[in-house]
């Protein structure tokens, strides 16, 4: 029923919809951002590149 991390109380509905939910939004906001690497893909790439 807390965080793990911070100790803030998980609203039940969070608990009901994610079963066995260990973090509360904040933390799992920070924990996602933390472990989220940039893709490496230019996507700007120039209309040549795009047509080779």
């Amino acid at each position: 029923t807390k965080c793990d991390e911070c100790g803030a109380p998980i609203p039940e509905a969070r608990r009901k919809a994610i079963p066995g939910v260990r973090l509360c939004i904040d933390c799992q906001s920070a924990h996602e951002k933390r472990n989220t690497r940039a893709s490496g893909i230019n996507r700007r790439g120039s209309k040549d590149s795009q047509l080779r």
